[in-house]
């Protein structure tokens, strides 16, 4: 007998108390795969000879076996499942994580499982074998009704057994690009050719010779087609033609659409309604002699509803495809490559209202997709839309992987009128690459990027994987992406009692390293911004290269764009430029742009439920469950009992949740309506990166540029401090413990003038200094208790001083690269690269 299951596979092992389920698994299964219920026992239960802990073993066995599925790893399960009841929790979780259950049956006979038996310590009875041999042969056959569809029964006679383990439709990982994905392609046959050649590919029409059409690329580049390929089209014959061929001469791929499963449906005799441009594909068919619909239908039947590319790294499905179920199988997941995720409402012209799962994807792979139309390809968060409804008048896009460029052709025509207006239809379309491209000379995580500080740095291939969509997916245009702040690290610890961090420790820090002046400012609750500002349309055309992108951007240090509101931005910034060119501020700066650094306070202002959410909740809860361990011990103490101490220590927790309620509060000081912007320091402007130069010369044109703005800006408080003057490091301490008092979460304290020099131990360009109760809510209530502190002081700053250092570098070189006119390309190799180092794995409360 050979058994056949999937390389991902949920099996259960059925049959009575020695049937021999365990050898059985032990000789055809890895011993990681095999989940036994006799394990557990003795995990929970030592000997495992008795059931008082029966419910708790298999709680564990079953969270094991989720743990592995959740993880894509198969699971053998050695347990007493003789009944339905025993095997509903395994078609539970082979349903929540989509894996095929199958069952192995082992019909082993009463007397020798009885014998079996009669060897072990502990084991069941006569009677009670019997009874397992009885309750499963009532059981067995219904294995079906359960939804079981691949079940195997091997009798203890049958010794010519073989296991084999097939892989997966879905799984192509090991195919690797490059790859070209075309949209959705609804018989546009003549825009196909059009594309296909401006990608660079070659059509050989089919010969006597070769019956099949050839479409290949001079570098092994492949195609690959997300589905819909006919219906509402002029030729829907004609690209099957064309894309099964490719496929059949293996230089594409593809997945079917909704489109293309009705087609089949409708091929294999099935009654589907002829409508949505189904009616006219069939028409189109009808000139053709059967053996092509016949091909047509077993190509359909023959394609993956999604396939995994690259090493995981690429999906691709018709409707896109959720992070859990990539790589595995269901009805669900079938439906949902298909069709995408529908409210089960329609809209007023009659069609499903869909989810947008893209908005929640969290997933590493790239997932590309089409289905529904849109303007223009679509990124959000590591998905990419490229269905621009070219059979409605829009453009036939293909997404190149891995460069994750695109490339479009127009339309040649209306061929279909939507149900759904499109305000773009008819309307001139670029047909260029899209400008936020990333090219393929530097995607290599092994191409090292070298910066004039005289680092080399590169980036690592996980976080590469999903930082070019993730920044434009957020609605920042790339071109405006030329500075990304670094991060930056924590003092040593304080060896004062009580404190984590205080200024001491960087001040020495900085007197080792043989500075002189120092500059302090102080951080404010609220979100850190970049802001890219023009002083007119016409500049932002000629030194970005962006028309009807507005005067610049406002963004977080994540890349993505500080006001929701696209129209409200450029309102911002057009006022921002307007009182930049009253003041005559343009012709000091010698500039007609600036970047530079800010903080919009208070935080409220950006996140309304900041506080509420983030300090509020946890404040509240803590407070009434300490009210309540009070009131208990109260009256634990009335009857007598010596509870004193924990008295007292729940009156401490009041105190320090006291404490971190206030501290919390502290932060919604300001209106979040009207914030003000705190300007730290200007990044750049023409000819000329002001990142790292002296703060005196900052701070001067930070106050003029302030001036001009008006009442909403202000610049940053600094102060200079001077290293051999113990006095000004008194002060300097005084204004932190100032700070202290009111509420603030701390300052950063860097050298006067910032001199990146290689040396064997690489200097900080900033250190923070948090406040106390700052850290309070970073770190908890009571993070300031004797032990809580001991366990804090352990800390390891080596990796984040190393990030920080790194990461300044990268965001120096990106202005400067953008200052000397060099490439988009080489400004995003530092900014991106910059981005890579942030998803490092570092503590984020240093």
């Amino acid at each position: 007998m050979e058994i056949k299951l999937p390389e991902f596979t949920l099996v259960a092992l059925i049959g009575p108390s020695g049937a021999g389920k365990s050898y059985f698994a032990a000789q055809y299964f890895k011993a990681s795969e095999v989940i036994s219920q006799a394990q557990f026992a003795a995990i929970t239960g030592d000997d495992g000879s008795h059931d008082k802990l029966h419910a708790e073993t298999m709680a564990l066995m079953y969270r094991a076996i989720e743990i592995r599925l959740q993880y894509r790893k198969s699971c053998i399960v050695d347990a007493e499942l003789l009944t339905p009841i025993d095997r509903a929790e395994l078609r539970r979780l082979a349903r929540k994580y989509h894996v095929r259950l199958a069952a192995i049956v082992l019909d082993t006979p009463a007397e020798t499982c009885i014998a079996r038996n009669l060897a072990r310590i502990g084991s069941p009875d006569r009677a009670i074998i019997r009874r397992q041999i009885s309750t499963m042969e009532q059981t067995i056959n219904f294995l079906k009704e359960e939804g079981l569809k691949t079940i195997y029964r091997i009798g203890l006679e049958e010794t010519d057994i073989s296991l084999r383990r097939l892989k997966a439709h879905s799984d192509m990982r090991e195919i690797g690009p490059p790859f070209d994905i075309i949209g959705d392609v609804h018989g546009c046959l003549d825009e196909l050719m059009q594309l296909v050649a401006k990608l660079g590919y070659v059509v050989t029409p089919a010969t006597a010779e070769q019956s099949r059409i050839r479409v290949q690329h001079p570098l092994g580049r492949k195609l690959i087609f997300v589905g819909d390929l006919g219906d509402r089209g002029p030729n829907s014959p004609g690209v099957f033609r064309l894309v099964m061929d490719t496929v059949a001469m293996g230089d594409a791929y593809c997945v079917p659409g909704n489109h293309d499963d009705k087609l089949m449906r409708h091929l294999s005799g099935n009654k589907v309604q002829l409508k949505h441009g189904l009616e006219k594909t069939v028409a189109q068919l009808e000139g053709y002699p059967a053996a092509f619909h016949a091909e047509v239908k077993e190509f359909i039947e023959s394609l993956s509803t999604h396939i995994e590319l690259d090493g995981g790294k690429l999906v691709v499905a018709h409707a896109g495809l959720k992070a859990g179920m990539h790589g595995r199988s269901s009805g669900e997941i079938h439906s949902f490559c298909l069709y995408g995720e529908t409210t089960g409402e329609t809209d007023e012209f009659g069609l499903p209202v869909r989810q947008n799962w893209a908005t929640d994807y969290d997933g590493t792979a790239l997932v590309v997709y089409g289905h529904t139309p849109i303007p223009e390809p679509s990124w959000e968060n590591n998905t990419v839309n490229i269905d621009t409804g070219c059979v409605f008048g829009g453009e036939l896009t293909a997404l190149r992987y891995p460069e994750r460029s695109t490339l479009a052709v127009p339309a040649m025509a209306i061929h279909c009128q939507p149900s759904r207006p499109m305000h773009w239809i008819g309307q001139p379309r670029s047909t260029t690459v899209v400008d936020h491209s990333i090219s393929m000379e530097w995607t290599s995580p092994q191409v090292l990027v070298s910066t004039t500080d005289g680092y080399n740095l590169n980036l690592d291939e996980t976080a590469f994987q999903s930082l070019g969509c993730h920044l434009i997916a957020r609605g920042v245009h790339s071109r405006w992406l030329i500075y990304a702040p670094a991060t930056i690290s924590p003092p040593t610890v304080s060896t004062l009692p009580g404190l984590l961090e205080h200024p001491a420790q960087a001040i020495d820090y900085y007197r080792k390293k043989g500075v002189v002046l120092l500059t302090a400012r102080p951080q404010y609750h609220g979100t850190a911004v970049t802001i890219v500002l023009c002083r007119n349309a016409a500049v932002a055309e000629r030194r970005f290269a962006l028309t009807g992108q507005g005067l610049g951007s406002v963004y977080t240090r994540s890349g993505r764009p500080y006001f929701d509101d696209a129209d409200a931005e450029q309102a911002f910034l057009i006022s921002m430029s307007q009182a930049l060119e009253r003041e005559d501020t343009w012709s000091q700066l010698k500039s007609d742009w600036i970047c530079m650094e800010a903080v919009a306070a208070p935080i409220t202002a950006k996140a309304p439920c900041y506080v509420s959410r983030m300090h509020d909740g946890v404040a509240h809860t803590a407070l009434h469950s300490l009210a309540v361990a009070q009131r208990q011990l109260e009256a634990a103490r009335k009857r007598g009992l010596p509870v004193e101490n924990l008295l007292k220590r729940m009156l401490e927790e009041q105190k320090a949740v006291e404490t971190y309620q206030q501290a919390a509060a502290k932060q919604q000081k300001g209106s979040a309506d009207k914030p003000i912007w705190y300007i730290h320091q200007l990044l750049a402007v023409e000819g000329q990166v002001l990142l790292g130069q002296s703060q005196l010369l900052q701070q001067a044109l930070i106050e003029q540029i302030v001036v001009a703005l008006g009442a909403s800006f202000q610049a940053s408080v600094c102060m200079q401090a001077d290293l051999d003057s113990e006095n000004s490091l008194r002060a300097l301490t005084a204004w932190w413990e100032e700070l202290n008092v009111q509420g603030s979460p701390g300052i950063v304290i860097g050298p006067q003038e910032m001199r990146m020099e290689k040396s064997a131990e690489l200097m900080q360009p900033w250190i923070k200094v948090r406040c106390k109760e700052h850290l309070r809510l970073l770190f908890g209530p009571n993070y300031d208790a004797p032990a809580m502190l001991l366990v804090l002081q352990q800390r390891n700053l080596r990796l984040k001083r190393e990030t920080a250092v790194r990461e300044y570098s990268l965001a120096k070189e990106a202005l400067k690269r953008f200052v000397a006119g060099q490439p988009f390309d080489a400004v995003y190799q530092c900014v991106y690269t910059l981005l890579g180092l942030e998803l490092r794995l570092i503590d984020p409360r240093l």
